[in-house]
Protein backbone atom coordinates (compact mmCIF):
# COMPACT_ATOMS: atom_id res chain seq x y z
CA UNK A 1 0.00 0.00 0.00
CA UNK A 2 1.50 3.55 -1.16
CA UNK A 3 1.05 6.69 0.96
CA UNK A 4 1.35 10.27 -0.28
CA UNK A 5 2.74 13.02 1.50
CA UNK A 6 0.61 15.32 2.82
CA UNK A 7 0.89 19.36 2.97
CA UNK A 8 4.61 19.58 4.43
CA UNK A 9 5.59 23.09 7.11
CA UNK A 10 9.23 23.96 7.21
CA UNK A 11 10.25 26.70 9.43
CA UNK A 12 13.80 27.51 8.04
CA UNK A 13 16.51 28.43 10.40
CA UNK A 14 16.40 27.70 14.47
CA UNK A 15 15.86 31.29 15.41
CA UNK A 16 12.05 31.17 14.07
CA UNK A 17 11.89 28.40 15.87
CA UNK A 18 12.66 29.78 18.85
CA UNK A 19 11.13 32.85 17.90
CA UNK A 20 7.70 30.80 18.03
CA UNK A 21 8.34 28.59 20.83
CA UNK A 22 8.95 32.01 22.95
CA UNK A 23 5.55 33.70 21.43
CA UNK A 24 3.46 30.49 21.98
CA UNK A 25 4.99 30.53 25.82
CA UNK A 26 4.24 34.22 26.24
CA UNK A 27 0.77 33.96 24.84
CA UNK A 28 -0.19 30.61 26.65
CA UNK A 29 -0.99 32.37 29.96
CA UNK A 30 -3.15 35.31 27.64
CA UNK A 31 -4.49 33.28 25.97
CA UNK A 32 -6.12 31.30 29.22
CA UNK A 33 -7.02 34.86 30.73
CA UNK A 34 -8.73 35.70 27.05
CA UNK A 35 -10.28 32.10 26.62
CA UNK A 36 -11.90 32.57 30.41
CA UNK A 37 -12.88 36.15 30.25
CA UNK A 38 -14.76 35.38 26.74
CA UNK A 39 -16.27 32.00 27.95
CA UNK A 40 -17.79 34.39 30.99
CA UNK A 41 -18.96 37.18 28.38
CA UNK A 42 -20.42 34.31 26.28
CA UNK A 43 -22.11 33.15 29.70
CA UNK A 44 -23.34 36.09 30.68
CA UNK A 45 -24.71 36.95 27.31
CA UNK A 46 -26.58 33.69 27.27
CA UNK A 47 -27.98 34.03 30.40
CA UNK A 48 -29.65 37.29 29.62
CA UNK A 49 -31.07 35.25 26.40
CA UNK A 50 -32.02 32.81 28.94
CA UNK A 51 -33.85 35.23 30.93
CA UNK A 52 -36.06 37.24 28.29
CA UNK A 53 -37.05 33.83 26.75
CA UNK A 54 -38.30 32.43 30.28
CA UNK A 55 -42.12 32.86 31.59
CA UNK A 56 -42.53 36.29 33.37
CA UNK A 57 -45.58 36.18 35.26
CA UNK A 58 -44.05 37.33 38.58
CA UNK A 59 -40.08 37.14 37.00
CA UNK A 60 -38.86 34.93 40.01
CA UNK A 61 -38.21 32.00 37.71
CA UNK A 62 -36.14 34.02 35.38
CA UNK A 63 -34.52 35.96 37.65
CA UNK A 64 -33.05 32.40 39.29
CA UNK A 65 -31.60 31.56 35.44
CA UNK A 66 -27.61 31.39 36.12
CA UNK A 67 -24.42 30.03 34.58
CA UNK A 68 -21.51 28.52 35.50
CA UNK A 69 -18.34 28.75 34.14
CA UNK A 70 -15.76 25.66 34.17
CA UNK A 71 -12.72 25.54 32.48
CA UNK A 72 -10.08 22.22 32.66
CA UNK A 73 -7.37 22.09 30.80
CA UNK A 74 -8.99 22.40 27.49
CA UNK A 75 -12.14 21.42 28.33
CA UNK A 76 -14.68 24.40 28.06
CA UNK A 77 -17.94 24.03 29.99
CA UNK A 78 -21.00 26.40 30.39
CA UNK A 79 -24.23 24.96 32.81
CA UNK A 80 -26.96 26.71 33.39
CA UNK A 81 -29.31 26.17 36.23
CA UNK A 82 -32.75 27.29 37.65
CA UNK A 83 -34.99 26.42 40.43
CA UNK A 84 -36.35 22.91 40.79
CA UNK A 85 -38.43 20.99 40.22
CA UNK A 86 -40.45 24.44 38.77
CA UNK A 87 -37.94 24.19 35.97
CA UNK A 88 -38.86 21.11 35.03
CA UNK A 89 -42.69 21.69 34.64
CA UNK A 90 -41.86 24.60 32.24
CA UNK A 91 -39.71 22.79 30.25
CA UNK A 92 -41.63 19.70 30.03
CA UNK A 93 -45.09 20.47 31.13
CA UNK A 94 -46.54 18.64 34.01
CA UNK A 95 -48.19 16.43 32.18
CA UNK A 96 -51.40 17.19 32.60
CA UNK A 97 -53.12 20.43 31.55
CA UNK A 98 -56.54 21.92 31.15
CA UNK A 99 -57.75 25.79 30.02
CA UNK A 100 -55.26 28.09 31.47
CA UNK A 101 -55.06 28.19 34.98
CA UNK A 102 -57.72 25.98 35.58
CA UNK A 103 -57.36 23.62 38.88
CA UNK A 104 -57.16 19.96 37.74
CA UNK A 105 -58.98 18.01 41.09
CA UNK A 106 -59.53 14.17 40.73
CA UNK A 107 -62.68 12.66 40.13
CA UNK A 108 -62.88 9.27 41.00
CA UNK A 109 -60.12 9.43 44.03
CA UNK A 110 -58.08 11.09 46.77
CA UNK A 111 -55.41 12.24 45.10
CA UNK A 112 -53.87 12.98 41.66
CA UNK A 113 -51.13 10.76 40.54
CA UNK A 114 -48.68 11.57 37.41
CA UNK A 115 -44.75 11.04 36.93
CA UNK A 116 -42.39 14.09 35.66
CA UNK A 117 -38.80 13.77 34.93
CA UNK A 118 -39.14 10.13 36.13
CA UNK A 119 -40.13 11.03 39.39
CA UNK A 120 -43.86 9.85 40.81
CA UNK A 121 -45.80 12.53 42.12
CA UNK A 122 -49.01 12.44 44.20
CA UNK A 123 -50.97 15.70 44.93
CA UNK A 124 -54.74 16.58 45.80
CA UNK A 125 -55.04 18.83 43.28
CA UNK A 126 -52.45 20.65 40.44
CA UNK A 127 -52.60 23.89 37.98
CA UNK A 128 -51.85 22.07 34.42
CA UNK A 129 -48.84 23.44 32.90
CA UNK A 130 -48.29 22.67 28.96
CA UNK A 131 -44.38 22.72 28.18
CA UNK A 132 -42.45 25.92 27.07
CA UNK A 133 -39.89 25.60 24.97
CA UNK A 134 -38.47 28.57 25.89
CA UNK A 135 -34.92 26.84 26.23
CA UNK A 136 -35.01 26.09 22.41
CA UNK A 137 -36.12 29.92 21.73
CA UNK A 138 -33.22 30.80 23.10
CA UNK A 139 -30.66 28.53 22.03
CA UNK A 140 -31.73 29.30 18.18
CA UNK A 141 -30.99 32.78 19.57
CA UNK A 142 -27.54 31.66 20.95
CA UNK A 143 -26.08 29.52 18.48
CA UNK A 144 -25.08 32.05 16.05
CA UNK A 145 -22.87 34.53 19.05
CA UNK A 146 -21.43 31.22 19.72
CA UNK A 147 -19.59 30.69 16.31
CA UNK A 148 -18.76 34.07 16.13
CA UNK A 149 -17.13 33.79 19.93
CA UNK A 150 -15.43 30.47 19.06
CA UNK A 151 -14.11 32.19 15.82
CA UNK A 152 -12.54 35.26 17.45
CA UNK A 153 -11.11 32.47 19.87
CA UNK A 154 -9.21 31.09 17.06
CA UNK A 155 -8.30 34.07 15.29
CA UNK A 156 -6.66 35.72 18.60
CA UNK A 157 -4.84 32.39 19.02
CA UNK A 158 -3.62 32.23 15.36
CA UNK A 159 -2.75 36.34 15.11
CA UNK A 160 -0.31 35.81 18.64
CA UNK A 161 1.38 32.79 16.95
CA UNK A 162 2.19 34.17 13.96
CA UNK A 163 3.36 37.18 16.24
CA UNK A 164 1.11 40.26 14.48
Amino acid sequence: MAFEQGPLFEVSGVAALLNFEQRAAAMELDWLAMREQRLRRFGEFSVAVLREEAPKRTGWFASRIHCDVSISGMDMRLGFTWPQPLGTWITGGTGLFGPRKAVIRPVRAKVLRFWIGGKKIFAAWVRGMRPNPFVDRAMARIRPRLMTELRGIGNAVITGLAGK
